[in-house]
This record gives C-alpha cells, sequence and structure tokens, in this order.
C-alpha cells in the first residue's frame, strides 16, 4: 500500500492513515526501529526521491526548486557514506568533503544549519570532534573518520585531498564551478574504500550554467561516444518546492507563491527547470556567464548610473534601481555595480549622486517620463545641496541626461538584450539580484516590476545612444565626494 504513495515519506503515510490503521502498520516494527523513528531518522522522515538513486553511478546530481529539501539530501548522503565507509581498503581513515559557495555557509549551513551535518550526527548518536579552525573539519571518533568544508570562493579549494565522498551544496553560487570540478574536485575523488567506488552529490538550483548543461547532456547520452565513455556516470533528480510542502512553514509557501507562481522565474525557483530551455525571457543566463569578466578595460571612455527610480514617493513603493555601467572606446559595454536600495525622495537622490561619484560617473541616465519628473526634480535640488557641501563643483551642469521612454519595457529592452546577444555586454563579477532579474523577467507573465533591470536598459540605452565623451575631467571637488561614497 505504500507504494501506492512514493512522494510521502513514511512519516506522512502514516500521518495520512486512519488511527486503526496507523496503529498495524506500526506494529509490524521492530522495537529498533520504533526508537530511530521517533528519533526522526532519514529512512522515516524522507521522500523517495530524496533519497540516493540505486546503481553505479559517481555523481548525484539534484536539480530542485527552493524548500525541496536538497541540501538536507546531500548532508544525510555525506554522513552516511562517512558511517559505512569509515576506512579504505588500506586501513587508513576515510575522507570527505563537503564545498559550499563560502566557509561561512559552510559554517552557518552545511555544519551548524538546521538540516546540517552536527544535528544530524548528533541524533544518529555518533560521537565526533568539531574543529572550528584554522579549517572546520568533523572527526568521527571510533575510525578516526574525517569531514572536511572548504569554501568555492577558496583559490585553492578542494586541491589535495584524497575523497570517498563529496557534496557540493549550490553550485550556481559557487565563483568558478566548471574549473573547480575539473581541476581539483574530479580529481580528488580517488580514494580506495571497500566494495564501492568515491562519489559525489551536488544540490544546486537550476541556473543553466554550462557545467550544469553539460552534466545534464551527459546524463541523457548526449555526448559524443568517445566522451560518453569518459562519462563518471550521472543520475539526476529533479523536484519542485511544492514536493516538500507538507515540511515548509505556510507563510514561507505563501511568500514563494505569490512572488513566482504564474513567472518564469517560477520554473527555476519553484518547479527546478532550466530557464534557457524555456521560451519569453529577453536575456538568458548562459550569455550574461559566458561574458563575464573580472576587470573592467584601463581605458573607459564613459560611465554613466542607470536609475529606475520608485513611481511614488511612499515607504511601500518598489525598489530603486541603481545600476553602473561604463563603455569602452571600441564600444562594448561593461556592467560594474548594482547600488539598487529601497530609497525614495531626498535619500534615493543622495543615494544616486554618491554612486555617481563612487564610481567616477559622467552622466546619471533617467527616463522621461512625466509620472517620474518629480525625482528628476529631487536630483536637481539635491545635487545644488551636495554642491554648496563642497561635494560637487557648483559651476557645473547637472549631469542628467533623459532617456526617450518607448511603449512597453520589453520593447525598450530589446535592443540592449540583443547587444547581450552579440556578445558586446560584460557584467565584471556577479550580481545575482539582478541577473535573476533580467533572466526570470517575461514581458508575457511578469507580476512584479524589474527595477534593476530596468535601471540597466536606461544605462545601456544612454551608452548606446551615440555621445562621444572622449575627454574626461576630474577636480578635486569631486574626489571629496568619492572619498565619502567609500565609506
Amino acid at each position: 500500500m505504500y507504494h501506492d504513495h512514493m512522494t510521502m515519506s513514511l512519516k506522512e503515510f502514516l500521518a495520512s492513515l486512519p488511527p486503526d490503521e496507523a496503529e498495524q502498520w506500526l506494529s509490524e516494527f521492530s522495537d529498533q526501529e520504533l526508537l530511530e523513528m521517533s528519533q526522526g531518522r532519514w529512512w522515516y522522515t524522507s521522500r523517495p526521491e530524496q533519497l540516493a538513486p540505486e546503481g553505479d553511478w559517481g555523481l548525484w546530481l539534484i536539480l530542485a526548486g527552493r524548500g525541496f529539501g536538497k541540501s538536507r539530501c546531500v548532508y544525510e548522503w555525506l554522513v552516511e557514506r562517512a558511517l559505512k565507509y569509515p576506512l579504505d581498503i588500506a586501513g587508513e581513515p576515510t575522507s570527505h568533503l563537503v564545498v559550499a559557495p563560502s566557509i561561512a555557509d559552510c559554517e552557518n549551513v552545511s555544519i551548524e544549519g538546521e538540516s546540517g551535518i552536527l544535528p544530524i550526527l548528533r541524533r544518529e548518536g555518533v560521537d565526533f570532534h568539531y574543529v572550528k579552525s584554522p579549517r572546520p573539519k568533523i572527526i568521527l571518533k571510533e575510525y578516526g573518520t574525517k569531514i572536511f568544508f572548504v569554501g568555492a570562493d577558496k583559490a585553492d579549494a578542494g586541491r589535495g585531498y584524497n575523497l570517498a565522498s563529496l557534496a557540493m551544496d549550490e553550485l550556481v553560487k559557487f565563483p568558478t564551478p566548471k574549473d573547480l570540478w575539473i581541476q581539483a574536485l574530479l580529481p580528488a575523488l580517488r580514494a580506495n574504500i571497500p566494495g564501492d567506488r568515491p562519489r559525489a552529490a551536488c544540490a544546486t538550483t537550476p541556473k543553466p550554467i554550462p557545467l550544469l548543461k553539460e552534466w545534464s547532456k551527459e546524463a541523457a547520452g548526449l555526448l559524443s561516444p568517445e566522451d560518453q565513455e569518459k562519462s563518471i556516470g550521472i543520475k539526476i533528480t529533479r523536484g519542485s518546492t511544492f514536493d516538500n510542502a507538507a515540511n515548509l512553514n505556510e507563510l514561507a509557501l505563501n511568500g514563494f507563491k505569490r512572488a513566482y507562481t504564474g513567472t518564469t522565474m517560477g520554473k527555476q525557483e519553484l518547479e527546478g527547470v532550466l530557464l534557457d530551455s524555456l521560451d519569453g525571457p529577453l536575456f538568458s543566463w548562459t550569455v550574461i556567464d559566458d561574458t563575464r569578466v573580472k576587470e573592467r578595460p584601463e581605458v573607459i571612455e564613459h560611465i554613466t548610473v542607470g536609475v529606475d527610480p520608485n513611481l511614488t514617493d511612499e515607504e511601500d513603493s518598489d525598489m530603486m534601481g541603481v545600476v553602473v555601467v561604463a563603455r569602452s572606446k571600441d564600444g562594448e559595454m561593461f556592467v560594474l555595480a548594482d547600488e539598487s536600495k529601497p530609497y525614495t525622495g531626498g535619500a534615493a537622490a543622495r543615494h544616486i549622486w554618491n554612486t555617481f561619484a563612487k564610481y567616477d560617473a559622467d552622466t546619471v541616465a533617467v527616463e522621461n517620463n512625466l509620472g517620474k519628473a518629480w525625482m528628476r526634480k529631487v536630483l536637481h535640488d539635491t545635487w545644488h545641496e551636495m554642491a554648496k557641501e563642497g561635494l560637487f563643483d557648483p559651476y557645473r551642469q547637472v549631469p542628467i541626461v533623459e532617456c526617450q521612454a518607448q511603449q512597453g519595457k520589453k520593447t525598450r529592452a530589446e535592443p540592449v538584450a540583443l547587444r547581450y546577444e552579440q556578445r558586446r555586454v560584460h557584467h565584471v563579477g556577479t550580481f545575482e539580484k539582478l541577473e535573476e532579474e533580467m533572466v526570470g523577467w517575461d514581458p508575457i507573465s511578469a507580476k512584479v516590476s524589474p527595477d534593476r533591470m530596468d535601471a540597466l536598459v536606461w544605462a545601456c540605452t544612454h551608452l548606446m545612444s551615440g555621445e562621444k565623451h572622449e575627454v574626461r575631467i576630474i577636480n578635486p571637488v569631486r574626489r571629496k565626494v568619492q572619498a565619502f561614497a567609500m565609506r
């Protein structure tokens, strides 16, 4: 009967039964099993899709929406592996590794988090020693088995290990996931353990970065015969937020629904779908990631601050989009910063001008929409106030440029999206919230205003307008406000 409810955990299944049937089921379990059930052991609380697949695979990839429980999956799996294979065939303690986006993520989520490894070990009654510095690790005392933790933002992450198991959490947030996997983590899976081989598990939101797309092809057998023969063997588990609805806070679940239901981003964040496989969005995550750079060029022709101010000067109004973009002499554009804040009125204007000075910009680009004319007036007034304070040159014309508002966000964003497709726009680093908004905004179904994306569009639109700014004059007054803005 339980096999007819395979999307439920055994705990959920028993809770769904009438009391007399549940009692009959419970009578079939041993005293030890009943004790483990009372302790909330993973075999009792996990849904079938949260368990590692059977078979001879090398990588288990969990592509799932928020709240699926994917982090819990890989940590439960790693602890099970560490307990099952405490020694290698030479009798030496095995090593297991957790890689998270940063060491802070390791400490706060992977180790001490609600679904982290310490709570799992305590539940299992394992005697262990937790070493916090210089690098965190957990030593299982019975055999000396070690679980190490590293942040993917470290240059030497994953190097030098001899691993029996590897758990990766939120791969899409790693700075260089493909290089890290190929150059460090995959070669580290080399321990010789009795009765099995080294394995890895990866839990992540399915953003279409190149490595995830390659793994998906490999799992589907779409590589060339030669490359497929070299495959580590990949199994993929896909899942949605709603698969785990019974274990999610109702407030959080409703929040997810309000934010994402009916949107393209919801396909990714809730349903676990790779966004580039969908129709609708103007911008491609793959293109953004492929053209990303670490540094801006030394020679810049023009820098502008694109602004999408709040429509009203109300406390509950939208986020104010503030995005800094530069243009090189060859017409390439470089996104330098996302300084968006939930500011309004005078505070918003000061933030814009401080950003202007911080990045040594030439102009502030805004939409010439009559509904936002009040903000342009506030920007002018604030410039003159800051000039009186000695932060700007009082004799300089206020450097605001107005961009012609086209009918509809899609229409005005399309020329910018085309520049991205032409690989002529480069993000200097990663701007997670801006990029999520760009890729997730569907002109047909979007319910929320893409404030950051709009600011980016105004900045790029201005830079594409053909204005020439060959000479850029810097004066000591501007340097004052730059120093102030950098505080």
